[in-house]
Formats: structure tokens, sequence, C-alpha cells
């Protein structure tokens, strides 16, 4: 039995987890989903686009470099 994984479309990751449908309709990550879900509601709360868009692109960053969110 071969260990699976998968690459997610957001931050190039491979997580053995499988994959979820984000809010923007792309497969990925968990934390990644965390992250939009969490940009989005920046972007809600404040009326501010640019301040989800902060949120999300420091959470993608974080991701990007082996962080968790």
């Amino acid at each position: 039995m071969g260990l699976s994984s998968y690459r997610c479309e957001s931050c190039e990751r491979r997580v053995k987890e499988p994959l979820q449908k984000s809010i923007l309709g792309r497969n990925v990550c968990a934390a990644c989903v965390r992250a939009t879900a969490l940009g989005a509601g920046v972007t809600v709360i404040t009326g501010n686009p640019g301040a989800g868009a902060g949120v999300w692109s420091m959470l993608m960053r974080k991701l990007r470099r082996g962080g968790r969110v």
C-alpha cells in the first residue's frame, strides 16, 4: 500500500488529507481554505477589500514558506 498525497492548487504543497473545494472553486488544502475564508471575513467585517486581501496574502505567504495557519 503506497502513501498518497495531493498537490494544492493554491500553495503548491503536497498534503496527505484530501483536498477541499474553496469558495473560489479551486481544489485546495484545508489551510488554504481557512486563509481564503479569513480574508473574505475581514473584507465583510471591515468593508475594505484591501484589508481582506492583505490578511489573505499574509497567510498565504506564511503557508508557502512552510508555516501553519
